[in-house]
């Protein structure tokens, strides 16, 4: 005599899933609590403490799962969700192409757009002086600004020459 399962026949599919997903979570607990027991389980025979506590959590959850998709309510619940998606009308792998190319597209259009925001945003930073120039050695067309930490609370109105990268390795080459 096995377990006996409330209303067998009906709502197999969301029963089974619910049932996967939850034992997937379960497994995934008991590998944890497997691989962290060692720091709170006595030396001794570590191996069987940490085995045991993982096969516990294993039955302990189960069990629960169990349970929990057997009641009336839940199980009532599931045959009413499978019964709804039968009345879905699902895409067609055509349909599905289509969205999912307006997706890759709009991605790379955003992706893009972002890009060059950025690179715009870059060079006007760059030109105020509140970014030092990185990457090539360039001169700014303009000597830069003193910014915005010359001005805040009494700091020093001159500006202090300062090597950049681009200098040493312009002194180093020479």
């Amino acid at each position: 005599m096995g377990l006996p399962i409330y209303k067998s026949g009906q709502g197999y599919w969301t029963r089974v899933l619910s049932a996967v997903g939850a034992g997937t979570l379960v497994l995934a607990g008991a590998g944890w609590l497997y691989t962290i027991s060692p720091r709170f389980l006595p030396d001794t025979n570590e191996l069987y403490f940490q085995a045991g506590l993982a096969a516990a959590t294993i039955i302990g959850f189960g069990l629960l799962i169990y349970f929990l998709l057997n009641k009336p309510r839940v199980v009532d619940f599931m045959i009413a969700v499978e019964a709804e998606m039968k009345k879905v009308n699902w895409p067609n792998k055509k349909e599905i192409m289509g969205s999912t190319w307006v997706v890759i597209c709009g991605t790379f259009l955003i992706a893009g757009l972002l890009f060059v925001i950025n690179i715009i945003f870059g060079w006007v930073f760059v030109n105020i002086g509140i970014l030092a120039p990185t990457g090539s050695c360039h001169q700014l067309s303009h000597p830069p600004s003193r910014g915005l930490r010359s001005t805040i609370r009494g700091a020093p109105k001159t500006r202090t020459q300062q090597t950049t990268p681009c200098q040493k390795k312009k002194a180093i080459q020479s």
